[in-house]
């Protein structure tokens, strides 16, 4: 079974995300393989974003990443970790 991410573009599109509404314009979406996710969980990639930027991910429920700033975080310590 694949995991799709949704992203939206904008305050609008996160507010329409929250009721389902959305329009493809709206969101960017990444849908991985349920192997890709395992192996992004497992090199602990969902843990580093969850510290960094105070939220929990899981498998089952959403989780809203809304503060620029822990964004920002978060991806400069991926990037750390990449390279």
């Amino acid at each position: 079974m694949s995991k799709i991410i949704i992203v939206p573009k904008n305050k609008e599109a996160q507010i329409a995300l929250d009721f389902d509404m959305t329009s493809p314009e709206q969101i960017v979406e990444l849908t991985i393989t349920s192997d890709e996710f395992n192996r992004l969980w497992n090199d602990g990639l969902f843990s580093l974003i969850d510290k960094t930027s105070k939220c929990t991910i899981d498998e089952f429920e959403d989780e809203h990443i809304t503060d620029l700033e822990l964004i920002s975080k978060s991806l400069y310590e991926l990037k750390k970790k990449i390279i």
